[in-house]
């Protein structure tokens, strides 16, 4: 690690491990990999339009068309081969409101696929787009449910919005995870949820990995709702439950949570990141933000793994950490250690990280922060 003070919040009885310079991403040293069952055959579904709505697909055997991205969903769900949906270079909206059905005919895009890998391959992600356009009442884009797993490739997912009331709880801007999402080329832009992961949100089911070679980007995601009647959300681009495993290049920058976490927040979860990820960096537009702790990631129970990743120039209000104080009073006021590296001498605990131990028999001090 190259930067910042290192903390999160740590719930009580749980066993927080934060493993620096050797690490393992994988079993096998490299990306997490779900292969589809031997001998199955892919289909490949083309979309004909970026227009969203439900409608008939044409062809047969392994090659079809279907008339938008939520009618290429639906049918994919439908078979049991593994299915990859072709996108054209393009904006592909989703503006079917949602309901409460739980399924991909309306609002967000369920993925209930129990047999085989649903693959959704763009041309890139700065040429195909998957956005939320929903003129009332908004959705995230993608629910992965538990057993599925989607595969995104050469895709920006922008304008997912977790608000609306189903069983997610307004987590998940762009996807929630309860099955297995992989990455390669994609980009999270501008997604929001009213509780917690901007972009992602990993349930205690689900997973989360990297392809080989992939370059992942979480940029201006936002996490809770400011204001009286508000809700508090941490992780502005990634909530973490479940397991997430983040290799290649991957980057997270403007991302913003109205509590903890203003980039990640691992609750209970797994998060390894490796050499080549960066949590903000310099500059204001780079930073992430939180409103209480943490600016670049917070932890409250689980396991963070991070091998040489830079946690560099995020932001926690200073009127939380100018005064030496983390919530619950203990004196988190001291500068880091002497020979730390300049940019990381003078600055504030609990900015980059944050992380909190409760001790046992002290009931009045709810923990202490461990350098």
């Amino acid at each position: 690690m190259q930067s910042g003070e290192a903390g999160g919040v740590l719930g009580k009885g749980l066993q927080v491990a934060l493993l620096v310079g050797s690490l393992a991403l994988a079993a096998a040293g490299g990306a997490l990999l779900f292969a589809s069952p031997i001998g199955a055959a892919e289909v490949t579904i083309s979309v004909a339009a970026t227009g969203d709505g439900t409608g008939s697909c044409s062809g047969s055997g392994t090659s079809l068309t279907c008339p938008s991205l939520r009618a290429a969903v639906m049918k994919a769900n439908e078979l049991t081969d593994p299915v990859t949906i072709e996108l054209d270079a393009g904006t592909y909206q989703l503006t079917v409101p949602p309901a409460t059905d739980d399924t991909a005919e309306t609002g967000d895009l369920d993925i209930t696929k129990r047999s085989g890998a649903l693959t959704v391959r763009g041309e890139g992600s700065g040429q195909t787009a998957i956005t939320g356009a929903w003129s009332g009442e908004a959705d995230r884009l993608f629910d992965v449910g538990p057993g599925s797993t989607l595969v995104l490739k050469g895709v920006r997912l922008t304008g997912g919005r977790a608000v609306h009331d189903d069983a997610r709880d307004h987590d998940g801007g762009a996807v929630w995870v309860g099955g297995v999402l992989q990455l390669g080329d994609v980009v999270f832009e501008d997604n929001h949820a009213a509780a917690d992961g901007g972009a992602i949100y990993v349930a205690p089911s689900g997973t989360v990995t990297t392809l080989s070679g992939a370059r992942v980007t979480f940029r201006e995601n936002t996490a809770g709702e400011s204001g009286e009647d508000g809700t508090p959300g941490s992780g502005g681009a990634l909530a973490v439950a479940g397991t997430v495993v983040l290799d290649g290049t991957v980057a997270f920058t403007g991302n913003s949570a109205t509590e903890t976490g203003g980039a990640v927040h691992v609750a209970g979860g797994r998060l390894v990141l490796g050499s080549q990820a960066v949590i903000g960096g310099p500059g204001d537009d780079a930073a992430n933000r939180a409103g209480t702790d943490g600016g670049g990631l917070s932890l409250d129970g689980g396991l963070v793994e991070l091998q040489g990743t830079l946690v560099q120039g995020n932001l926690a209000p200073t009127d939380v950490t100018r005064r030496g104080q983390r919530p619950g009073g203990r004196d988190l006021g001291r500068e880091g250690p002497a020979d730390a590296p300049e940019r990381r001498r003078g600055r504030k605990p609990g900015i980059e990280w944050w992380w909190h131990r409760d001790r046992p028999g002290d009931a009045d001090d709810p923990g202490q922060r461990d350098s």
